[in-house]
C-alpha cells in the first residue's frame, strides 16, 4: 500500500513537472537562450560507441534550439550515437500551427516504437524549438538530421554564449503559481486517499477483533453451560444412587 501511494505521488509530480518546464511565455526566445545537451553525433549515420556513454537520460528538461530537424523516419538500432535512437513519429509543424504536441518513438529490437514519449515542438521560422524531457534509460538519444559530423570531443568543452539572460514575464510567474497549486493539490489528494484507505483498513481490523471476542465469549458460555449440565447430571445421579441405597435392603440370611 505504501509503495503504491509513493508511485502515485511520483507520477503526479512528474506530470506537473513536465507541464512546468514546457510552460513558458516565448518558447523560441527561451530555446534560443538554452544550450542543448550533448549536441554532437546525433545524425542518423553516427554509429553507437559504448566508450562515449552518450545518453539523454541526463538531459535537463527544457526548450532547446537544434540546428537540424528531428528525424521523422525510423532509423536503425545503433544510430544517432545511441543504442536506442529516438525519432519523431509524425511531421514537423508549420509556423502557423504554433506549439504542437508530438510523440517520439524509441527504436527497439522488435519494432520502431517500443516506447513513446511526449514532446512539444514550435516552428520559430528559421529554426525549430523542442521541449524535450529526459529519457528512461541509456543509451537512448534524440535523433536530429541524417548527414553530418559524428566526431565526439574527448573532453567536454566549456560552453559560452553571448545570448542575453532569459527574462521571465508576469505570465511565467502566473504559470509557476498555477503549476505549484496543481502539484500541492494533487499531493494533498493523494494524502487524503491514503488516510481514508487506512481508516477503512483499521475499521475492518476492529470489526474482526470484536467478532473474535464475541465468538470467544459464546464459546466460553457454551463450555460453562455444558460443564454445568454435566455437574447437575452428576449430582442427580449421585442423589438417585443414595435413594436406591436407602430403599434397598439385603436379603435374609439363608438358613438350613
Amino acid at each position: 500500500m505504501a509503495m503504491l501511494s509513493l508511485l502515485i505521488v511520483v507520477l503526479i509530480c512528474n506530470i506537473s513537472e513536465a507541464a512546468y518546464y514546457c510552460n513558458v511565455a516565448d518558447p523560441c526566445a527561451h530555446a534560443n537562450a538554452s544550450t542543448f545537451f550533448e549536441p554532437y553525433a546525433r545524425f542518423e549515420i553516427c554509429q553507437y560507441d559504448s566508450k562515449y556513454g552518450l545518453c539523454d537520460r541526463y538531459i535537463t528538461p527544457d526548450w532547446y534550439r537544434v540546428e537540424d530537424a528531428m528525424l521523422t523516419e525510423c532509423p536503425n538500432l545503433l544510430s544517432c550515437g545511441a543504442l536506442y535512437p529516438v525519432w519523431l513519429n509524425g511531421s514537423l509543424p508549420t509556423e502557423a500551427e504554433g506549439i504542437v504536441d508530438a510523440k517520439v518513438c524509441k527504436v527497439g529490437f522488435a519494432d520502431c516504437c517500443s516506447r513513446n514519449y511526449d514532446v512539444k515542438i514550435r516552428n520559430c521560422g528559421s529554426f525549430y524549438a523542442y521541449c524535450l524531457g529526459a529519457l528512461d534509460s541509456c543509451s537512448e538519444r534524440y535523433c536530429f538530421g541524417e548527414q553530418g559530423s559524428c566526431e565526439v570531443p574527448t573532453t567536454t568543452p566549456t560552453m559560452t554564449t553571448t545570448a542575453s539572460p532569459t527574462t521571465y514575464s508576469e505570465e511565467d510567474d502566473d504559470h509557476r503559481h498555477i503549476n505549484l497549486e496543481i502539484r500541492l493539490g494533487a499531493i494533498f489528494g493523494v494524502l487524503v486517499l491514503i488516510f481514508v484507505t487506512m481508516c477503512i483498513i483499521y475499521r475492518k481490523d476492529i470489526t474482526c477483533m470484536k467478532c473474535c471476542r464475541r465468538g470467544n465469549k459464546l464459546g466460553s458460555t457454551e463450555d460453562f453451560t455444558r460443564k454445568g449440565g454435566f455437574e447437575k447430571q452428576d449430582i442427580q445421579n449421585s442423589a438417585h444412587s443414595r435413594e436406591n441405597a436407602r430403599c434397598w435392603s439385603p436379603p435374609p440370611p439363608y438358613s438350613h
